[in-house]
Formats: C-alpha cells, sequence, structure tokens
C-alpha cells in the first residue's frame, strides 16, 4: 500500500487494514502487561516459599513456576512481585506505543 497511490487514506479499501492496527496496538500495548499481571498474580503463592518448612508438592510446584516466570519477578523483593508490569508499560510509554494508542 505505500506504493500504491491509487489507494484513499481511510478510504473504504484502507478502513480494514486501520482497523487491524488498532487492534493489534490494543493487544500490544494493554494486553501483554495484563496477561503478565495475571500470571503472576494466579502463581503467587508459589513466587516466593520458605523451602525449609514447604512440603515437596510446593517445592515441585514453586520450580515450576521459577523456571516459566522467574525473570518477571525474582530481582525484585517479595512484595513487589508485580514490579514488572510497571517496568513494562514505563518501556511502551518511552517507546511512544501508549500515548500514541491512546491520544
Amino acid at each position: 500500500m505505500a506504493v500504491d497511490y491509487s489507494v484513499e487514506a481511510f478510504g473504504e479499501e484502507h478502513m480494514p487494514y486501520f482497523y487491524f492496527t488498532i487492534a493489534c496496538m490494543l493487544f500490544f500495548v494493554i494486553g501483554i502487561p495484563l496477561s503478565i499481571y495475571l500470571a503472576l498474580r494466579r502463581n503467587r503463592q508459589y513466587l516466593f516459599i520458605d523451602e525449609e518448612t514447604a512440603s515437596v508438592e510446593l517445592i515441585q510446584r514453586h520450580s515450576a513456576v521459577i523456571e516459566e516466570f522467574g525473570t518477571l519477578y525474582l530481582q525484585y523483593e517479595k512484595q513487589y512481585w508485580w514490579w514488572e508490569v510497571t517496568v513494562v508499560i514505563k518501556k511502551m510509554i518511552l517507546t511512544g506505543e501508549f500515548f500514541y494508542l491512546f491520544s
């Protein structure tokens, strides 16, 4: 479409691409931080455990959660397990995606 000058901007042929672009932006700007938050919240009880007093099943589940989500929360203190969501939103703001979507 960049080379075809016969296509009118925001015309009948262009609008499906425009709507698809808006849907993708919503998916990335809202969907990714929301999915990270929901995944961590769903597994919150397994994020940080005391391995000395925990059952074998709890330790196994904790290990699985670390393997799957460890890079999203291990660098933060226990009460700040959700902080990676704010980091992702900050990155989106810095790249302009967030403001472009809501402007």
